[in-house]
């Protein structure tokens, strides 16, 4: 109760963040919100990924629901037969993070 009070007065205020090292599968640093940061996060991407959803093409699979590996795995496949001609002719591709 008190973060929706404190949110719906505006004067929610950001908590502090847990910094640590990952290792695997490669070194990296990670940032973890507070807890109750965490909640206005998943309220916030209620709202927001209805509008994100909208202007991500088909291919980008990163963090989508429904989205996953296997989908992901399913649409190379048929965009591979699709370009080689039903594996008839060379085919290639590209794989890039922006």
């Amino acid at each position: 109760m008190k973060l929706w009070e404190e949110v719906n007065s505006r004067n929610y205020n950001i908590g502090r963040s847990i910094c640590f090292l990952v290792t695997r599968p490669k070194l990296r640093e990670v940032f973890a919100a507070d807890f109750r940061d965490r909640i206005i996060h998943h309220v916030i991407m209620q709202r927001l990924e209805p509008l994100f959803e909208e202007a991500f093409i088909e291919d980008n699979y990163n963090c989508r629901k429904g989205k996953g590996t296997l989908y992901g795995i399913r649409r190379l496949h048929q965009m591979i037969k699709e370009c080689s001609n039903n594996y008839t002719e060379d085919c290639y591709i590209g794989k890039f993070d922006l």
